[in-house]
């Protein structure tokens, strides 16, 4: 009797050691899985941008429209921009959108007059983008990125006024 439930215990014992360390595992995957999710099935394409202009009196604000595709049916939680580039010293910066908030179908999403608080500059050449979803199927928020600046490309001539000599 002794023998039996010294047997019984250590099996269960070994039952319960592999059944930790599947949850421990499974645990550290899904929590790994959460930071790399936005980058692997992101739930937004990038962002482009049309008609870029600094606000007038206002030195460090830009306005401008924005088109992106929208993959995946989730909830929009909030967006965030940035000055600076991506995994490099940043600090967030105010993003305001005009008009009323919106449930958004999967599909081409257009924005109108979105204002960023950076110059333009920073905005071509200095800046990066996420935005936040909450998915039905999941247990953490999705973080897309959304935008990147590029250094290589050149600043539209347009944001350059002409002074008279």
């Amino acid at each position: 009797m002794i023998k039996k439930a010294v047997r019984f215990l250590s099996v269960a014992n070994e039952v319960a050691k592999v059944t930790a360390t599947v949850l421990f595992v499974t645990g550290a995957v899904t929590f790994g899985y959460s930071f790399i999710e936005g980058y692997v099935d992101p739930v937004m394409g990038p962002l482009t941008f049309e008609d870029v202009h600094p606000v007038e009196d206002e030195a460090f604000t830009v306005r401008f429209d924005g088109v992106a595709d929208k993959l995946r049916a989730c909830d929009w939680v909030e967006s965030r921009w940035y000055v600076g580039e991506r995994f490099e010293p940043s600090v967030r910066t105010v993003w305001s959108f005009t008009g009323p908030p919106e449930v958004r179908p999967v599909g081409t999403l257009v924005w109108r007059d979105m204002t960023v608080q950076m110059t333009p500059e920073q905005l071509f050449h200095n800046s990066h983008a996420d935005v936040v979803h909450k998915c039905p199927w999941s247990p953490w928020n999705t973080i897309t990125p959304f935008y990147d600046s590029n250094d290589d490309i050149p600043l539209p001539a347009y944001l350059f006024k002409e002074t008279a000599s």
